[in-house]
């Protein structure tokens, strides 16, 4: 009975079929029962459903955007003149820009933010009425989204204190300079 039983995990583990001349030989030394158990299981073994396996791999990417500073430093602000004060006008510029020229962002006012772009630009970024400005002082995350741009009314901006809020309106900024 042990060679049996050695010889049925070995089929199983090779996962091919009993053979109907392994069966006569159980017959023979077994007798009928043995038989009609080796035949079940060699049933089963063939009407074993298959398994299908599925792998599902997903990607995200969170873009941090830091707080620009000022520039100014305590020393130099007691040295240098004051700045001239300069007077700023929005203009529109469509829905979205690029994440990727996004470099830093600053506070603008309750509801705005000013985004930095990597071309010196500036884009001012209204958030939605619930939402507070303060609340990115530490600056922001945003997910990557599929065409790689931030749009008005689709994207949200997450506070590194757990705020998210959506974008409403994208304004360039451009200054107006006094003469």
């Amino acid at each position: 009975m042990p060679f049996l039983g050695s010889l049925v995990l070995t089929m199983l583990l090779a996962g091919a079929p009993l053979e109907d001349d392994v069966l006569a030989k159980q017959i023979d030394a077994d007798g009928a029962e043995t038989a009609g158990a080796a035949r079940a299981l060699n049933d089963m073994l063939a009407t074993e459903p298959e398994i299908m396996m599925q792998v599902r791999i997903e990607q995200r990417i969170v873009i941090r955007v830091p707080v620009r500073s000022s520039g100014r430093t305590s020393l130099s602000s007691s040295v240098a003149p004051a700045p001239k004060a300069r007077r700023y006008k929005a203009t529109k510029i469509g829905k979205c820009v690029t994440m990727n020229d996004v470099a830093g962002v600053q506070l603008w006012n309750d509801d705005s933010l000013i985004l930095h772009m990597r071309d010196s630009s500036m884009v001012r970024a209204e958030l939605e009425k619930t939402c507070r400005a303060k609340d990115f002082y530490q600056g922001f995350y945003m997910l990557k989204s599929g065409d790689g741009m931030l749009c008005s009314e689709r994207d949200v901006l997450q506070a590194r204190s757990g705020t998210k809020c959506e974008v409403e309106e994208i304004r360039q900024i451009e200054a107006i300079d006094d003469e």
